[in-house]
């Protein structure tokens, strides 16, 4: 007698993230020692929020703090990015694993509303220090640009 894992037909679904450049991912800092990734459930939330930001630094000539949550918003009406990349990651999962290697925790956003509510959830990512340690140890050492 054989046993079949039944096939499903979930179908996994890409999340996105903003970035200044492909290596320099949106990342806020929490109460925690890490770093937060901030990552949208929604390419039209993500598309949103980059647009938010650009017409910050347009007005401000200088990012948003998000440390202080403050924000100038425009009226949406720039459609096409200058100084941002969105990325899409294949699922969630991959993200994660994006986070973890780089000892980040994720807040995923899951929709905004009216360009002042989030909703979300946040993952606090966690495996054991030493397979950071390497990594952990590499940053410490890596001379400051």
């Amino acid at each position: 007698m054989m046993i079949a894992r039944p096939q499903t037909l979930i179908r996994k679904k890409p999340v996105y993230t903003i970035h200044k450049c492909q290596n320099s991912v949106m990342a806020w800092n929490t109460s925690t020692p890490k770093t937060t990734v901030i990552g949208f459930s929604q390419y039209d939330d993500v598309q949103t929020m980059a647009q938010m930001i650009e017409y910050h630094y347009s007005m401000h000539q200088e990012w948003p703090d998000f440390n202080e949550l403050s924000l100038t918003v425009g009226d949406g009406s720039e459609k096409e990015l200058r100084h941002l990349i969105i990325n899409e990651w294949d699922d969630l999962d991959s993200l994660q694993a994006f986070c973890v290697k780089y000892y980040f925790d994720l807040a995923l956003i899951e929709k905004i509303r009216n360009q002042t509510k989030l909703t979300g959830n946040m993952y606090t990512l966690t495996v054991p220090y030493d397979t950071h340690s390497t990594y952990l140890e590499e940053l410490y050492l890596r001379p400051l640009e």
